[in-house]
């Protein structure tokens, strides 16, 4: 309602008879004789007077009326404006507050205005009071709860792989030694290190353990078989052994023979080198046995026709001579078709014809 709704204007003495109390801004009835101009931002017309918002809250606009500070915000001095949001590594989580609160030692807050700090992850902790982000675990330490504030340390002989570990099952041998696998497991429990043999080399979390996918490493001249991996055999050679891993052997060598002795399958000995058997020498023997036995035969029909004049059975016996020669070079070259041999030209013509 209006001052002309309860009140008259005289002109006449310049002034407003009121036939009832008005209500005023303030919910008193109370006419505010003397009242000033509008209230500045940060404070509130009250009990006559301007007064300061008290901390805690604030006064936006002129004129207004003063209020909680949201969660996340707050305003420790009085006749505020507007409120702070909360620095970063703290938070504030009620309304109507006068100060942040640090976040909490295994806590952290990266955000300005939080109303909540967040929760380290497992693998990162929070020592102190306030952080904006959490620390990653150093190597050789885990953690496995959210919310921590220090890490536990990987027992002696352990380490872990990297940085942020989340659990025990983390740690694992140094390089140099390498797992027992029947004791492979929780290392805080049971898992024994032990120093790596000779011929070897144990990388970072090795094992016995032949499914593992890290095993002991021969080195250059010694090799292991996949069914001992932790017994190295000296090799005679280096040749003969590059190491590198379990059943490795040098070229066209044995990998199931102890210390590479043996030429694999399809290959001989020449010296301290493997050589495969196809091909080469094979190929040059039998090209000579074969134009042997040509010659011979040229020579059989030779003597057979210069010999025209002798008897009947000198024929026969040279005629009988000549094909027992051919039969056996047919037969040698039906024994040779069915070996596996990449022959030279050109008998490799020669053989597919």
């Amino acid at each position: 309602r209006t001052l002309a709704d309860i009140g008259e204007y005289l002109s006449m003495s310049d002034s407003v008879v009121l036939e009832e109390s008005p209500m005023w801004p303030s919910g008193s009835t109370e006419v505010p004789w003397g009242r000033p101009q509008p209230c500045d931002p940060g404070y509130e017309y009250t009990a006559g007077k301007c007064q300061a918002c008290p901390v805690g809250q604030f006064a936006a606009t002129s004129d207004s009326t003063c209020v909680d500070c949201p969660e996340g915000s707050f305003t420790a001095s009085i006749g505020t404006s507007i409120c702070r949001s909360a620095p970063l590594g703290m938070y504030v989580p009620a309304s109507g507050s006068s100060e942040a609160i640090p976040c909490e030692v295994g806590r952290f807050s990266a955000e300005l205005g939080s109303s909540a700090c967040d929760t380290c992850s497992p693998g990162f902790y929070a020592d102190g009071t306030g952080y904006t982000e959490c620390s990653l675990c150093d190597a050789g330490t885990f953690t496995e709860f959210s919310g921590s504030s220090s890490c536990l340390a990987c027992p002696s002989g352990h380490t872990t792989s990297g940085v942020a570990s989340r659990e025990s099952g983390d740690c694992v041998c140094e390089a140099g030694s390498y797992a027992l696998a029947s004791t492979v497991g929780d290392p805080l429990v049971n898992s024994t290190c032990l120093s790596c043999p000779g011929g070897l080399t144990c990388p970072l979390g090795s094992s016995d353990n032949t499914t593992s996918p890290t095993l002991p490493v021969p080195d250059p001249g010694y090799m292991t078989l996949s069914v001992s991996p932790l017994k190295a055999f000296k090799c005679l050679s280096d040749d003969y052994c590059p190491g590198g891993g379990t059943g490795l052997c040098g070229s066209h060598r044995d990998t199931n023979s102890i210390a590479c002795g043996l030429c694999a399958s399809g290959a001989f000995s020449a010296g301290l080198e493997c050589v495969p058997c196809a091909g080469g020498i094979v190929d040059v023997i039998f090209f000579v046995g074969l134009s042997t036995l040509a010659v011979l035969g040229v020579i059989a029909v030779a003597t057979v026709a210069s010999r025209g004049a002798m008897g009947q059975s000198d024929n026969s016996v040279m005629v009988g001579l000549s094909a027992g020669l051919l039969l056996t070079g047919v037969q040698t070259l039906g024994v040779f078709d069915q070996l596996s041999i990449e022959w030279f030209e050109p008998v490799a013509t020669f053989m597919s014809a």
